[in-house]
């Protein structure tokens, strides 16, 4: 059974996030929330051409989320191994504290300055919609996928708990990127549980306070547990300015530009002047 898991892994990832993909872009178009500010076109080839570039590279990893877990699992190590739980309180357990290590990594990427130079590239888009979230930096992409990996170790997380987690609780970050309008009663039951767009999107306003704020990916109850939920942004989604302070021209759109962000200075040009 964990053989057929790890085996078939990439092809039904893939397939999910494809599937919820093609889904996000075609309620944008149904139900967009806002306005892009900027042209999709060149946003959209410039995230596909870079969540390839993700794709391709963490594929080429040894040892994936699943394969750890199946590992841990042979192995008997980890903290729920070491519980002795098994069936569906093993599955549950793994799959809550599975979300709760991507809140407390995504926090660690917000927190340490070299993490968040690699981070802020996500952060820097202009808009937000289907494809923000392929927007991630290599570098960012391979410690995200080394650190899930290791913490799926360290907590002997169940296979099959993993795997539902990825196709489960993984499309709500990618529909949480989403520019869709979710009816106001809907999203307020959802949220209740889970991250919603317009909970996401406040994560993604260009105020330093609200970046920092909602890093729930999947379940929202971290957030709301440790003091870093917020309901809006401050000007409410319509009149929010997407993206960081920095890095707002249109080049900054093009790949070769969002390769090599995090290695250019955080200060604007002219205090980078008045310092010289």
């Amino acid at each position: 059974m964990l053989e057929a898991l790890v085996a078939h892994r990439r092809i039904a990832f893939l397939a999910s996030a494809s599937g919820v993909l093609l889904l996000v872009a075609l309620l944008e178009r149904l139900r967009p929330r806002r306005p892009l500010a900027h042209p999709a076109p060149r946003r959209w080839a410039s995230h596909l051409a870079l969540g390839a570039l993700d794709l391709g590279l963490v594929a080429a990893l040894p040892l994936g989320s699943l394969a750890a877990a199946a590992w841990a699992a042979r192995h008997d190590v980890g903290f729920l191994n070491a519980l002795g739980l098994s069936g569906p309180a093993d599955v549950g357990a793994t799959v809550v504290l599975l979300d709760f290590a991507h809140y407390a990594l995504h926090r660690l990427d917000h927190a340490v300055p070299l993490l968040w130079r690699f981070h802020r590239v996500h952060h820097a888009d202009l808009d937000l919609d289907w494809s923000s979230g392929l927007r991630q930096h290599p570098g960012s992409a391979l410690f995200t996928a080394c650190a899930r990996a290791a913490a799926v170790v360290a907590l002997g997380a169940s296979p099959l708990g993993v795997l539902i987690h990825a196709l489960a609780l993984g499309p709500i970050d990618r529909i949480a990127h989403g520019n869709v309008r979710v009816p106001p009663r809907l999203d307020a039951w959802l949220r209740l549980l889970f991250v919603t767009p317009d909970v996401h999107v406040v994560h993604h306003s260009a105020r330093a306070e609200e970046t920092d704020s909602n890093f729930g990916s999947g379940l929202l109850v971290w957030d709301r547990l440790l003091g870093t939920y917020r309901a809006a942004p401050a000007g409410g989604v319509a009149g929010m300015t997407i993206g960081l302070e920095r890095f707002r021209e249109a080049r900054d759109l093009d790949l070769d530009r969002i390769l090599g962000l995090p290695f250019r200075s955080d200060r604007a040009p002219a205090d980078a002047a008045a310092a010289a």
